[in-house]
């Protein structure tokens, strides 16, 4: 199968991990790429300069897939841009490939204007594609009920990335009193922060968003704040913690998969909380623990066993290694994008 894969983390991506896999898993692969920068500090600089930058980059890459001299079956897209790209390129050419469109996450607006003009547009934007992709089989069914009657096919695949420099679970950093906890999108930073305090630990929450607290939840030197931290720092940091805690407040959209993954391949006992996602992700010794959202003791609990039982806190960095290893390194996502395409091609 012939397939296009868009990607804006470097201008030059034919040889990167995804693709190599999508490669050794049997299909003509080949990547449109570019170095698009869209984490800014400053919101009104991703605005100003990052999503022009994105839409350029999709235009230029819709462009390229219809004048390329092999006819193409499938595109993994980036983003809802190129989407709109390639359907404008479609009313010119009158062919299109099929469309996969992975990692889809739909969030509601608080203002009804604003929401009505969201919907119609991504409305419009999924039934010019051909396969999204959901990574939980919840917000599959959910996207069923907020969008019926399209003929696009929502389509499930547990998560599943590169991490450069994984290195597994490594015996020196028990030694660690360092929890680590990162992400911006639906975090419950309060619950961590409480579920700490009175602790010998040292909490480093990396995030570009605001931390906030609840009125009971306070900043203290326990709590250090880590801005604009990424790639190789992103990892290092990971790797000199003893754990990584993940709080939600988010039910039912995909939140902390990304920082989950990151921490199993370094060998991190995981401790999330429970939502419609997040269960999906969980099985017997897979080095996740659970919470109930909001439940401060049981976190406080589940963290203090983590940093003073090191036999457990070891065995639950092992069993968090291998079940990355086992189930979401880029192979297993490019297995899941070459399922997709197929199933695309099919219907």
């Amino acid at each position: 199968m012939n397939i296009h894969i868009y990607l804006i983390f470097a201008n030059e991506t034919q040889n990167s991990p995804i693709v190599k896999a999508l490669i050794a898993s049997g299909n003509d692969t080949r990547a449109i790429s570019s170095r698009v920068r869209l984490n800014y500090s400053n919101k009104f600089l991703s605005y100003l300069i990052g999503l022009p930058h994105l839409m350029l980059f999709s235009f230029k890459a819709a462009f390229f897939t219809f004048r390329h001299s092999k006819s193409v079956d499938s595109v993994v897209v980036n983003s809802h841009f190129d989407i709109m790209f390639l359907t404008i390129m479609f009313w010119f050419y009158g062919r299109k490939p099929k469309i996969i469109y992975p990692g889809f996450i739909y969030t509601q607006r608080y203002n009804d204007f604003i929401q009505g003009i969201k919907y119609k547009y991504y409305r419009w934007i999924l039934s010019n594609s051909d396969v999204i992709v959901c990574h939980s089989k919840f917000e599959v069914e959910e996207n069923k009920c907020i969008f019926p009657n399209i003929k696009s096919c929502f389509f499930f695949m547990p998560y599943a990335h590169h991490v450069n420099g994984a290195t597994g679970f490594q015996s020196e950093s028990i030694f660690s009193k360092k929890i680590l906890s990162a992400g911006r999108s639906g975090r419950d930073y309060p619950t961590l922060i409480n579920a700490i305090k009175n602790t010998d630990t040292s909490l480093q929450i990396i995030t570009d968003g605001q931390v906030t607290t609840d009125g009971s939840a306070t900043l203290s030197k326990q709590v250090e704040v880590v801005r604009g931290c990424y790639g190789g720092d992103y990892y290092a940091r990971i790797k000199q913690a003893r754990i990584v805690v993940i709080p939600l407040k988010d039910d039912d959209i995909s939140a902390g998969q990304m920082v989950m993954l990151d921490a199993m391949a370094m060998g991190k006992p995981v401790v999330i909380t429970k939502t419609h996602t997040t269960t999906e992700y969980f099985e017997e010794n897979c080095g996740i623990l659970l919470v109930e959202k909001g439940d401060i003791a049981s976190m406080q609990r589940i963290i203090t066993r983590l940093m003073k039982d090191d036999a457990f806190c070891s065995a639950m960095g092992k069993a968090s290694a291998k079940t990355y290893d086992k189930k979401h390194t880029i192979k297993a996502y490019a297995n899941g994008l070459s399922e997709a395409a197929e199933f695309a091609a099919r219907h």
